[in-house]
C-alpha cells in the first residue's frame, strides 16, 4: 500500500487531508441528496482522485529526491576512516571519539582537555588539539556545529559575575573552538557554535566520571552537496 511520502510540503500534506476529507465524506452525503447535486459530487470526487494523485507523485518525486543522502553517508563514512587514521593516537589515549549520527559524524572532545577548569578560553593544549582538527576540516566542504555541554553543576560564584548559568559557559567555550578553527583557516561560513548547556546528557550526573563526560565539546560534520 502506498503511503504519503514524509517529503511532502506543508501544503502538500494540507491539500492531501482535505482530499481524504473529502473522500470520506462522501459515502455520507450521497444519502440525502438529489441525483443531480450526487452526479455533481461525484464529478468533483473524480477531479479530487486525480488531484490526489498528482499530488502522490509530486511525493514520491520528492522523496526520491532524498536518496541523495546516501551520498552524504558515504562522503561521511570515508571522512571517519581518514579521521581514525589521522586522530589514531588521540583515538588511542581518549582524547578524541570519533563516532556516525544520525545528523552527521561527531567528533567529541573532553572539556577537561581542552579548558583548564572554570575557564572558557582554551588551554595551550586545548589550542594544540584544535589546531590539529582545523588541518582536517579545512579543505573539505562541510557544515561544521560546534557544540558545548556542561554537567549539572551550577556555575562557581566567581565564573557567574560573567557568565550566569552552563548556557553562557558551553556557548562561550563553543564560541572559542569556532573562532580558532577559523583562524586556522576553516571558512567562517561553514562554522557554527551551539550551546546545549546541561541538556544533552550522555552520561548520570551523579557520579564524577559521568560528569567528566557531559562536560564536552562535539564537532558535527554534515557535507554540503547541494548549496544553492
Amino acid at each position: 500500500m502506498m503511503t504519503l511520502p514524509t517529503a511532502l510540503t506543508t501544503a502538500s500534506t494540507s491539500r492531501y487531508k482535505m482530499l481524504l476529507a473529502a473522500c470520506m465524506t462522501l459515502p455520507l452525503m450521497t444519502a440525502c441528496v438529489s441525483t443531480s447535486k450526487f452526479e455533481a459530487l461525484q464529478d468533483e470526487n473524480v477531479a479530487l482522485q486525480k488531484e490526489n494523485a498528482h499530488l502522490m507523485e509530486d511525493g514520491i518525486s520528492m522523496f526520491e529526491a532524498l536518496i541523495l543522502q546516501d551520498d552524504e553517508i558515504e562522503a561521511l563514512n570515508l571522512e571517519q576512516k581518514e579521521m581514525t587514521a589521522a586522530f589514531s593516537s588521540f583515538i588511542d589515549e581518549g582524547v578524541i571519539t570519533l563516532k556516525m549520527m544520525s545528523d552527521g559524524l561527531h567528533l567529541t572532545l573532553p572539556q577537561d582537555v581542552l579548558f583548564s577548569s572554570g575557564q572558557t578560553q582554551l588551554s595551550v593544549e586545548g589550542e594544540k588539539l584544535i589546531a590539529e582538527v582545523a588541518k582536517e576540516l579545512v579543505d573539505h566542504e562541510y557544515q561544521i556545529v560546534v557544540t558545548g555541554n556542561t554537567d549539572n553543576v551550577p556555575v562557581g560564584a566567581v565564573l557567574a559575575k560573567q557568565y550566569p548559568s552552563n548556557w553562557e559557559v558551553a556557548g562561550a567555550r563553543a564560541g572559542s573552538v569556532v573562532r580558532l578553527l577559523e583562524e586556522h583557516g576553516v571558512p567562517a561560513d561553514k562554522l557554527a557554535a551551539v550551546s546545549f548547556g546541561e541538556n544533552r546528557a550522555v552520561a548520570d550526573n551523579d557520579s564524577e566520571d559521568g560528569r567528566a563526560q557531559n562536560r564536552r565539546i562535539e564537532i558535527r560534520l554534515r557535507p554540503i552537496l547541494n548549496e544553492v
